[in-house]
């Protein structure tokens, strides 16, 4: 897809931003302006959406978009006719988030214009949607709506499980459902301990598949970095899902008692208490394996309590299995995978309060992602700053396309490279893509 060549003049001759501002810095309209105006990919966003390079197809007219634009104003129901109207409205509304729908019967656009029941949803991606705070219950590192690489390795971990369900488009309602169903592992509410069931007896394939995925996560990240035993909290919940009152009050007894000797405090730090101390760190550093010890008394506990013969036997090797799938697998929020009029957010959108850019990032590749390098839109500003301050010649501004001069560039050409996959002549084939 080529641009018009007096609009390229035009978006070259606005002006260097000053980006030296901190990260802290709420994002303003003209950031977002320059950000749109030189760094967006809208190329690769129309062909990722559009299943083409070529003309516009229904998977782009008939695609919802919605704006939320300056002051909060939500504007749903935006859809285009071409890769030029597409990017004259983003740039023209500018907007602080954009989400992408459904495919339509009709183009969303003429939504105010037809009766009731008219606009019906026909086709979406199916997507999965996971939310770190899903996790707060188990991890000791960060609450609400903060992230850190400590607890990236859940998402680590549910990228890979899922990645071989992610290949569906033209599915119904009730189609999303059952898949839904066939992947939800975790059932339940905060008020029931034991949300993992899988029985007795030989896994489904793909339990087998994600335990081994799970296996090494849980001890990375649950007992590693985590250290979800370490602290009364943590272990009193997993005990929780044993069924075994006396081992759990045995076990309960012997770990406080452990602690109490060692100097460690009841309760975790979240995110760096502003009491932590010297002292605190020493402790951390002689317990940061203790999570590990405790498990492996945990199970070796379990396995003692299966060869009792009693009416309430338990089945050990079920029951671990159990308790992995329920702290690594994947906290699906079903919603979001079932109903085809449910909105996602855009990659490349930019977190208003942050201001972290939302990146594509491959399944090969998540295991090297730290959430805390992601670019934001002050780092990127700074950085074409940056690079014209000494590279300007005399002839003016550097040709060297202003994305080229940034970190976006990584994501930018991971994106293409996904994009570069779907067939431009035959859309129908987009159910084959291998990604």
């Amino acid at each position: 897809m080529t641009l018009d060549t007096d609009q390229i003049k035009a978006e070259t001759k606005e002006p260097v931003l000053n980006s030296k501002a901190p990260v802290q810095e709420e994002v303003s309209k003209m950031h977002m302006d320059q950000y749109y105006k030189r760094l967006f990919p809208f190329e690769t966003f129309y062909k990722w959406l559009n299943y083409s390079t070529k003309e516009p197809t229904q998977y782009l007219k008939n695609r919802e978009f919605s704006f939320t634009i300056e002051n909060d104003i939500y504007l749903r129901y935006q859809s285009f006719a071409s890769f030029e109207e597409m990017k004259r409205e983003i740039i023209a509304k500018c907007p602080n988030k954009i989400d992408i729908g459904a495919i339509y019967n009709i183009p969303p656009k003429l939504a105010k214009t037809v009766q009731s029941g008219v606009l019906k949803p026909q086709e979406k991606e199916l997507v999965f949607d996971i939310d770190m705070t899903d996790y707060d219950d188990i991890r000791t590192c960060c609450t609400g709506g903060d992230i850190c690489h400590k607890c990236w390795g859940w998402m680590s971990a549910a990228m890979k499980i899922l990645n071989e369900a992610l290949r569906a488009l033209q599915l119904d309602n009730s189609a999303r459902k059952a898949i839904i169903n066939y992947l939800s592992v975790i059932r339940g509410g905060e008020d029931q301990s034991k949300k993992v069931n899988i029985g007795i007896g030989e896994n489904h394939p793909h339990i087998q598949r994600s335990l081994k995925i799970a296996n090494s996560y849980f001890k990375k990240v649950v007992l590693g970095s985590q250290n979800v035993l370490k602290f009364p909290s943590g272990w009193k919940k997993m005990l929780e899902i044993i069924p075994v009152n006396d081992l759990k009050t045995r076990l309960d007894a012997k770990w406080s008692k452990e602690n109490e000797e060692l100097g460690i405090p009841n309760n975790p730090k979240i995110n760096g208490s502003v009491n932590s101390s010297a002292k605190d760190e020493d402790i951390d550093m002689d317990t940061e394996s203790i999570s590990i010890e405790r498990w492996e008394e945990l199970v070796d506990c379990l396995e003692q309590e299966g060869n009792k013969k009693s009416k309430e036997r338990i089945y050990p090797a079920t029951l671990i299995s159990e308790i992995v799938l329920q702290y690594v697998y994947p906290r699906l929020d079903e919603n979001v995978s079932t109903h085809l009029n449910h909105l996602l957010k855009s990659p490349f959108c930019i977190h208003p309060k942050t201001g972290k850019v939302c990146v594509p990032i491959g399944h090969h590749e998540i295991d090297k992602f730290d959430p805390m390098t992601a670019p934001t839109i002050f780092t990127l500003l700074k950085e074409i700053d940056n690079y014209d301050s000494t590279n300007t010649t005399e002839e003016g501004r550097s040709s060297v396309p202003d994305i080229e001069k940034t970190s976006l560039k990584k994501y930018t050409k991971m994106f293409d490279m996904l994009v570069n996959k779907i067939p431009d002549t035959d859309p129908s084939r987009k159910d084959n893509l291998s990604f």
